[in-house]
């Protein structure tokens, strides 16, 4: 099945990582991919983010992530556990 995709980079981040909006024949990917449960809207600072909506839906529904009560938030999974990254002596990282 081919699919069109359109990635707009909108911002670049700390890292260099290019930050984008993806449309697989015009719908939002990343809108689905929360609707179903597969993802959280992104956060940042008091903002619940851009699919905070479809984040409440699909908890509401218990979809994905979200079918086990008590699911986490990446950031403080790693808060709580640590980076998965380790420096590997050459600039960059490597998986623990």
């Amino acid at each position: 099945m081919q699919r069109r995709l359109v990635v707009q980079v909108k911002y670049g981040d700390d890292y260099g990582r290019g930050l984008a909006h993806i449309e697989a024949d015009g719908q939002d990917v990343a809108e689905a991919m929360v609707r179903q449960g597969q993802a959280w809207s992104y956060r940042w600072r008091r903002s619940l983010g851009p699919y905070a909506q479809q984040e409440a839906q699909a908890r509401q529904a218990g979809r994905g992530v979200f079918a086990q009560p008590g699911s986490e938030l990446p950031r403080d999974f790693r808060l709580r556990h640590g980076s998965c990254y380790a420096p590997d002596g050459n600039g960059g990282f490597k998986l623990k």
